[in-house]
């Protein structure tokens, strides 16, 4: 009987040890995307202060807009964009310019697989 409650015991330690890693282990994938998606939108806030930005180049004044972004990471740590989705045309065109090929520093297990973001434009000229 000591046998089987040490046993047990032992197993139990097992399974929350497991969890208690693979939750550290989504966290920290968490954080990198994360960290992924601020240098993402920091580019576009950059770009939005910028006197001569894709907006001013084609005369568009205002621009309100949700877009679906599909996006990865390429080996060299070059971001490409798979897709760009909403209504307007040109809002999907300026990110697809802006972001598409911008070296961003990311950890290898984030390379090579495939995100989804949604992007939310307000520009005013």
């Amino acid at each position: 009987m000591k046998t089987l409650k040490f046993f047990l015991l032992a197993m139990m330690f097992a399974l929350v040890t497991n969890v208690a890693s693979a939750k550290t282990y989504n966290d920290t994938k968490s954080d990198q995307f994360s960290k992924l998606t601020s240098t993402l939108k920091q580019i576009i806030k950059s770009d939005f202060q910028q006197l001569d930005n894709y907006f001013q180049q084609n005369e568009i004044e205002r621009i309100k807009e949700d877009v679906l972004v599909t996006f990865c990471v390429t080996k060299d740590s070059k971001v490409k964009i798979l897709s760009a989705e909403c209504e307007n045309k040109k809002a999907s065109a300026y990110l697809i310019q802006l972001l598409n090929n911008q070296k961003v520093h990311v950890d290898e297990s984030m390379k090579q697989k495939n995100y989804k973001l949604n992007v939310k434009i307000e520009y005013r000229s």
